[in-house]
């Protein structure tokens, strides 16, 4: 499913405000409705919502001093190198041990190294000098990209690379863990299915002053079908760009007499921004109207600024032509299945639960057919709960709640819980906590054991 730029560009900044707040308070799932209210609650400091912020969110904040709403954190690029591993300050392989420093330990195992064609010749290796030998690199204007391992399973593909600057990178926003966020401007495709996976915002860290590594994730979602064992992925980008620091921002203010229209406008309705949390749907409506307005005629003035990311106020950027050409292989080693066969009294065909390294995911519930029963059709939510008792979450980007997360989880045994759609929805749901983080696993566990029609407890071969 190929998704335009703009959409990309909200979904990053989505991402950010997603990793604060999850740390720090409960999260509804993302609902394309609740786009409206969560721009202004963006713009008042209320940040126990989440869904779409647009571009001009960065913009805003400059002009209202909304500090407590940001999503990153402005500091030097060097302050995140041994703060947030100290392991990368050692002496340590680089290319080929990206998914080791990238939080994705435990597809290492079953990583495929990307080794340099025959024919490649000094000019394409350039730049990499100080690094392992191995990856395939291109170099551009003094920026080298090395990619390094690659993974892939049915749902997920992942690459990780190598970015290193002869110029030191400069200072750059950073996510919750002092990481810098260093974003590239990149389309995916694979020859084996039609569709694209567009600028995703890659997980990474700062590996010195010159050296980022990330991993660049797509997901089977994004194309016509599943990735088979082997293929060719092209990875294409010609922007590497991060968020400048705040006070190294040239963002224009908002002109007075627009900010005063606006003023203006709430005072005509009675309203006050200030108290946004209070409004009433009908309130919400007309206070986006007249910010969009504002919005509008600012970027009629500034329209350098109405493209999103980059852009030359706000970010800072590396430009090429980067394309690879990218084998990647699955490893039978790395899957294992189980078949679940639940009783007939609940009309389930059995059907095939597989683990990977990062993911447990199963079959489509299908209802048993009966013949000439025209009944209305079952709907039926399958939840997992890891080895201390935490239900384990769809994995972000795929889009499929057939695909749950097991990163950082304990899955040397899972739960397995088959419950009606709808009871689910209603009363089970609301229980949750989204990651599991801060449930108290007993009682959602408890509540499963009354309402759900079928448990198993799955223990995968290792």
């Amino acid at each position: 499913m190929k998704k335009d730029r703009n959409g990309m560009q909200e979904t990053q900044i989505d991402q950010k405000i997603r990793g604060v707040l999850q740390s720090k308070m409960k999260v509804p799932d993302p609902v394309q409705g609740a786009c409206m209210d969560a721009f202004a609650r963006i713009r008042t400091g209320n940040t126990e919502v989440e869904g779409k912020i647009p571009a001009y969110r960065r913009i805003w904040k400059r002009i209202a001093g909304s500090s407590a709403a940001a999503a990153t954190v402005s500091v030097s690029i060097l302050a995140g190198v041994c703060a947030a591993n100290p392991a990368f300050a050692e002496k340590l392989p680089l290319i080929g041990h990206i998914f080791e420093r990238s939080g994705y330990e435990a597809v290492a195992p079953y990583a495929e190294v990307v080794q340099k064609p025959e024919n490649t010749t000094a000019a394409d290796s350039s730049g990499t000098e100080g690094m392992d030998a191995g990856g395939l690199s291109q170099t551009f204007n003094g920026t080298t990209v090395t990619i390094s391992e690659t993974y892939s399973n049915a749902q997920i593909a992942l690459i990780s690379y190598v970015i290193h600057s002869e110029e030191k990178l400069p200072d750059t926003m950073t996510d919750q863990f002092g990481q810098p966020e260093i974003l590239l401007d990149a389309a995916l495709k694979v020859d084996s299915a039609e569709g694209e996976s567009v600028n995703r915002s890659p997980q990474g860290s700062l590996i010195d002053e010159h050296t980022y590594a990330g991993v660049y994730a797509a997901s089977s979602g994004e194309f016509s079908s599943e990735f088979p064992d082997q293929f060719n992925a092209q990875l294409q980008f010609s922007q590497i760009f991060g968020t400048l620091p705040e006070e190294k921002q040239s963002v224009p203010e908002i002109p007075v007499e627009l900010k005063q229209k606006y003023n203006d406008g709430m005072k005509a309705l009675g309203l006050d921004e200030d108290n946004y949390q209070n409004f009433t749907e009908g309130q919400k409506k007309q206070e986006h109207k007249l910010f969009s307005e504002m919005m509008n005629a600012y970027y009629e003035r500034y329209p350098e600024l109405a493209g999103g990311e980059p852009n030359a106020c706000q970010d800072w950027v590396l430009k090429g032509d980067w394309n690879f050409t990218i084998p990647m292989k699955s490893d039978p080693k790395a899957e294992h299945t189980i078949t679940v066969a639940p009783p007939k009294d609940i009309d389930i065909a059995a059907f095939t639960v597989r683990k990977t390294p990062l993911t447990i995911s199963n079959d489509s519930l299908n209802q048993v057919e009966v013949g000439g029963d025209n009944r209305d059709q079952k709907l039926y939510e399958i939840v997992y709960l890891d080895h201390n008792g935490r239900q384990l979450q769809p994995f972000k980007g795929i889009g499929d709640t057939n695909v749950v997360s097991t990163i950082g989880r304990d899955v040397s045994t899972v739960d397995l819980y088959i419950c009606d759609y709808n009871d689910y929805m209603d009363n089970l749901k609301p229980r949750s906590v989204e990651g599991g983080e801060k449930a108290e696993a007993e009682p959602f566990r408890q509540m499963l054991e009354e309402k759900a029609l079928y448990h198993e407890q799955l223990a995968f071969d290792s």
